[in-house]
This record gives C-alpha cells, sequence and structure tokens, in this order.
C-alpha cells in the first residue's frame, strides 16, 4: 500500500486550483468579505462606545457566519477530489451543518483547555483532531466519531501528517495581512486568503484521501 505524499498532495492542489481557479476564487471571496465586514462592523461598535454585550453578539453573528462560508471551501475541495467542480452550492446546503458546528465548539473548549494546562496538550488536540471536520463533511459522522476517526489515523500517519500540518500553517501564514487602518484595510485585508484558503483546503483534503486510502480523481 503507497504511503501518503505531500508532493502529489501538493502537485494535485495547485493544478485543481489552477483549474478551477474561478470558483474557488470566489468562494474564497465570500469569506474575505464576511471578515472585512467583522472588521470594518467591530471598529464601528468600538468607535460608537456600544454595549459590550451588544458588541459580542454581532462578533459571534459574523464568526458563525464566517464559519458557515469556510465550510463551503472545504466542502468543495472535497468534492473537486471526486472530480465535482466547485459551486456556490457547496456554501449554501446546510448538510452536516450542525454537527460542524457542534464540532467547532467541542475542538474550540478542548484546544483552550488544552493550553491552559500546559500549552503542549493544546497543540496535540489542534494536530490529531485537525482532520476532524473532513470526516464530518465527507461521512457526516458524529462529532466524537470525527474526533476519534482523525486521531486514529494522524496517529498511523505522525511524520507525513506533521509535514502537512506544517506546510498548511505556512501557506496560511502567507494569506495574514498586517492589520492596518483607513484606506489601506479596504484595499488589502484578506487579499492574500483568496488563495491561501482554496489552497490550504484543497491539499488537506488529498492528504485526506490519501490518509484513508481512498480513490482521488
Amino acid at each position: 500500500m503507497a504511503k501518503p505524499s505531500l508532493r502529489l498532495a501538493w502537485s494535485w492542489a495547485f493544478g485543481t486550483f489552477r483549474r478551477f481557479f474561478v470558483p474557488f476564487l470566489a468562494l474564497a471571496a465570500v469569506v474575505v468579505v464576511i471578515q472585512f465586514f467583522d472588521q470594518f462592523t467591530a471598529r464601528l461598535l468600538d468607535d460608537a462606545d456600544v454595549n459590550p454585550v451588544v458588541t459580542l453578539l454581532v462578533s459571534i453573528m459574523f464568526l458563525v457566519v464566517g464559519l458557515i462560508a469556510a465550510i463551503g471551501v472545504q466542502r468543495a475541495a472535497l468534492r473537486a477530489t471526486q472530480g465535482h467542480e466547485p459551486s456556490f452550492a457547496d456554501m449554501l446546503t446546510t448538510q452536516h451543518l450542525g454537527k460542524y458546528l457542534l464540532l467547532a465548539l467541542v475542538y474550540s473548549i478542548l484546544t483552550i483547555f488544552g493550553f491552559l494546562l500546559c500549552i503542549i496538550p493544546g497543540l496535540l488536540v489542534i494536530f490529531f483532531f485537525e482532520l476532524a471536520p473532513y470526516y464530518i463533511l465527507d461521512r457526516g459522522v458524529g462529532v466524537f466519531v470525527a474526533i476519534k476517526s482523525s486521531f486514529e489515523v494522524i496517529r498511523a500517519n505522525v511524520g507525513p501528517a506533521l509535514l502537512m500540518t506544517l506546510l498548511d500553517i505556512l501557506v496560511n501564514i502567507s494569506g495574514l495581512v498586517p492589520y492596518t487602518s483607513g484606506v489601506a484595510t479596504l484595499v488589502t485585508f484578506g487579499i492574500f486568503t483568496l488563495v491561501t484558503l482554496p489552497f490550504a483546503s484543497l491539499f488537506i483534503a488529498h492528504m485526506y484521501r490519501q490518509f484513508n486510502h481512498e480513490r482521488i480523481a
């Protein structure tokens, strides 16, 4: 049985992103716009000295909406491994949405608890459970089954999984834009995310298929 190949995943992600450049760019643009309005609204509320509770509720709303939009990119990446062209249907569907949001909550709690213990447990949570969202979106399993599946498959492929994680971090870091103000924010905020978000999602989706010994289109 062939070992997981990061080079193959990287090459496939690059080729698939180039092949479906416009639809993936459009999906990522939705995420970027939501993130921008989140930052813009937060500044307005801060300058207006609005009640902190209102500010918190608005932030949570944008967080959930942004998460749902990001799910669409991940879902499109998974479907691309099966030869399907990405579309806004991947972002608009509510299939497995409840399970995904519950996973995000559980994942966040475990990560925060891990960091409070001694940082390293938090890093281990992030590492071993990072494929859990893909199990939910791809197979519709429950939250704890997804977490267990992610843990088992990464434990069986620690070396490639570690390199996968490091490469994913580097790709996402390259998408970060320094926090600026005024017109600069309107022009630069999230520009690189238009490329790094779809590419990272495709890369992880391919590695997910390889770890599970599944056929990739």
